[in-house]
């Protein structure tokens, strides 16, 4: 706006109007973008982690659009308000160059009215003034009075350009006094952001350490990516593991039945084992007293035989040593069978323990493990139940 201050001419006001060009294509991008966004997030491809990642970047993008749309509008409605502003103000400053226009006007007239009764009471009067306006022609008194209003008009526009010169020099110190409080309130923010800079400095020093913090938060970050994966692959066998568990413990429960039964049973073949060994020994020391008592019936019937005789000691002495060496051999035999029974009792009783501690072991081994997966499967699926993001 531009007000025209000449009292000759009339007021004026120059409008600065301004277009904004509609974002029908950014709606339209905006539009496909959502739809995307919706389309993906309706049907996510096996619930995996490049969907959601994929579906977190789209609303991201969108997110990031409409904020630098909503700025670029704000920068605009913002620009239009100040110009609105700026448009009333020039219009109220018309409007006071025109109420002064229109004051001006109304002294002039009642100036003129005021000097028209003037003369004619001076003239009626003042016979001398009288005389001499009788006197000048009206092409004298009309250029006596366009002389006197254009001094007037001199006049007035002095003392306006006097008015306009103290309104500036009042603008000019209110100017000053608001430079000297933006001053002040300079220096204060200088303070301050000397301070902000101290604490940036600060700040900056510690840089290092955060960037470390943020590497090893990055490989956690990845970590847990790689578990949430991980998880993910899994999410889909839920069902699958719970019946898989449900037959690990039962089949837990029934390895348990069964090493009872196998230790239960492997106590009683030891048991038996070592009755049936202690009776092999009572048998075999049986065996050897009768030996021993037949090796002193021997030598009793040998020296018998040399005092009656020797040849009949000889025949008695052949024949009741054949058979005293034919029963012998036989109870050596025995013995020996005896023996090696228990020698093979001793290395069954041997293996069945050997077998009994590799079972427990290898039972104890499994039991362990079935705990373990049985643990995993329980974290996985609370952590699948706790941290999987909710697919909209």
């Amino acid at each position: 706006m531009r007000p025209l201050v000449s009292p000759h001419s009339t007021a004026t006001l120059e409008l600065d109007a301004r277009l904004w060009r509609s974002s029908n294509d950014e709606r339209k991008k905006l539009g496909e973008a959502r739809k995307e966004a919706a389309k993906t997030s309706v049907n996510p491809t096996d619930g995996t982690v490049e969907a959601v990642l994929a579906i977190a970047r789209d609303r991201e993008e969108v997110n990031a659009h409409l904020a630098r749309e909503y700025t670029r509008r704000a920068e605009s409605l913002e620009k239009a308000s100040a110009d609105v502003e700026s448009l009333t103000r020039q219009l109220e400053e018309v409007k006071r160059e025109n109420e002064e226009l229109r004051e001006r006007m109304e002294e002039e007239r009642e100036m003129w009215d005021d000097a028209a009764k003037r003369a004619e009471s001076n003239a009626a009067a003042d016979p001398v003034l009288e005389a001499a306006l009788r006197s000048l022609s009206s092409q004298q008194i009309v250029a006596r009075l366009q002389e006197t209003l254009s001094k007037y008009r001199n006049e007035r526009a002095t003392v306006d350009e006097l008015r306009r010169r103290l309104q500036a020099a009042s603008a000019e110190i209110e100017r000053a006094q608001r430079d000297r409080q933006r001053l002040d309130e300079l220096e204060r923010m200088h303070v301050g952001r000397m301070e902000y800079h101290h604490e940036l400095q600060e700040k900056c020093a510690k840089l290092p350490k955060y960037e470390a913090t943020i590497k090893s938060q990055e490989k956690i970050i990845a970590k847990l990516e790689t578990v949430l994966e991980e998880s993910l692959k899994k999410a889909s066998k839920s069902s699958g593991m719970l019946s898989e568990l449900t037959r690990l413990r039962a089949a837990n429960d029934i390895l348990k039945t069964e090493i009872k039964e196998l230790k239960l049973k492997s106590r009683t073949r030891v048991e038996e084992a070592n009755r049936e060994n202690m009776n092999n020994r009572k048998i075999i020391e049986a065996k050897d007293s009768e030996i021993r008592e037949l090796l002193r019936a021997i030598t009793r019937e040998e020296k018998l035989a040399e005092l009656h005789g020797q040849q009949a000691a000889r025949e008695g002495k052949t024949h009741e040593e054949g058979r005293l060496r034919a029963e012998i051999d036989r109870l050596e035999r025995v013995r020996d069978e005896y023996a090696q029974e228990n020698q093979i009792m001793e290395a069954r009783i041997k293996s069945l323990e050997a077998q009994l501690v590799s079972n427990s072991k290898h039972y104890g081994r499994e039991i362990s493990a079935l705990k373990v997966l049985l643990a995993k499967s329980k974290a996985s699926v609370s952590s699948n139940a706790l941290d999987e993001p909710p697919i909209e």
